[in-house]
């Protein structure tokens, strides 16, 4: 069986806090850095790749590219029942991928943190298109069909059964192993 995960929010933990804490700024500013001008839905969707991105926050900033790189990507943290429920899911004998919007700064910290065989092609930056349009799912599902896809929002899940996806709405690992057991992917 294919199953397809959201990351934030279904195995890994999403707190901007992390980066405002290590550069010492607030709210407002993370967002003017980081978001203004449509600055992460472009990293988000690879119109602009990480290097540009954290350049550009950088900037804002009026930071060092490597120290706001590093604490950007922080805001990303994989729980660790996130990447036991992966782990039990490959052991299983399941084929596990990520669709996910993310950006080429935290992928990386988020594939450390899970095990090797997690597929992450259909990451949002790769494939030029965001959750939920559905232009992200039509390619998405060109990369293998799942048989089901968790995700925490549910204007996602909307969209994929739009697409033909069997698409449960889930927030957390805890509630990502409940909705695997009743459909049998795992044991309960």
């Amino acid at each position: 069986m294919i199953v397809a995960l959201d990351l934030g929010g279904v195995i890994v933990d999403v707190d901007h806090g992390r980066t405002m804490a290590k550069l010492g700024i607030d709210r407002p500013t993370l967002e003017r850095a980081f978001f203004d001008d449509g600055l992460h839905d472009a990293v988000t969707i690879g119109a602009v790749d990480g290097a540009v991105f954290s350049r550009t926050a950088a900037s804002r900033l009026g930071r060092d590219v490597r120290e706001v790189e590093d604490a950007w990507a922080l805001v990303v943290d994989v729980m660790p029942a996130g990447s036991a429920l992966v782990r039990e899911l490959i052991e299983a004998g399941h084929d596990v991928v990520l669709w996910t919007n993310t950006d080429p700064v935290h992928l990386p910290r988020m594939l450390a943190g899970l095990p090797p065989e997690v597929r992450a092609s259909t990451a949002s930056f790769r494939l030029g298109a965001m959750k939920p349009d559905p232009a992200y799912f039509a390619k998405a599902l060109a990369h293998g069909e799942p048989v089901v896809f968790l995700d925490d929002l549910e204007k996602n899940v909307a969209a994929a059964r739009l697409a033909s996806v069997d698409a449960r709405v889930c927030a957390g690992p805890i509630r990502a192993r409940a909705i695997l057991s009743e459909i049998g992917a795992l044991s309960s």
